[in-house]
């Protein structure tokens, strides 16, 4: 993310640890939360997003990536609106690991049930 310049339309969070696989947005599990949940897709339907400042912003949207209810192993991550700021800052290492500012031990991971989750 930090090295490559994807314009204002975004960069395809597309995933090399599944190949032909990205980050999407998993709208079938809005009825728990309402808010759409950050899940594994095919790489054709990727979010397209950009770093600003320490947050993910998915630009189809306008929404942030962030942890649904605190920043703990096992939560899972929702898109949120740009205005809930809180649980959603990370940190992009060099080897492509996404880990959360409060608890940067923890990195981004996906779960067999299709959605991210923070594991250790």
């Amino acid at each position: 993310f930090n090295e490559h310049d994807y314009g204002p339309s975004g960069l395809p969070l597309e995933l090399s640890s599944h190949p032909g696989k990205g980050i999407v947005r998993v709208e079938r599990m809005t009825q728990f939360s309402g808010l759409p949940f950050v899940g594994v897709g095919p790489k054709e339907l990727s979010v397209l997003a950009v770093k600003e400042r320490n947050m993910l912003l998915c630009t189809n949207h306008r929404e942030i990536l962030r942890c649904y209810s605190s920043v703990a192993e096992g939560m899972p991550h929702v898109w949120s609106s740009v205005k809930e700021k809180e649980r959603g800052e990370w940190i992009i290492r060099s080897d492509g690991k996404v880990s959360p500012v409060q608890n940067p031990h923890l990195c981004l991971a996906a779960s067999p049930y299709t959605l991210f989750v923070l594991v250790s």
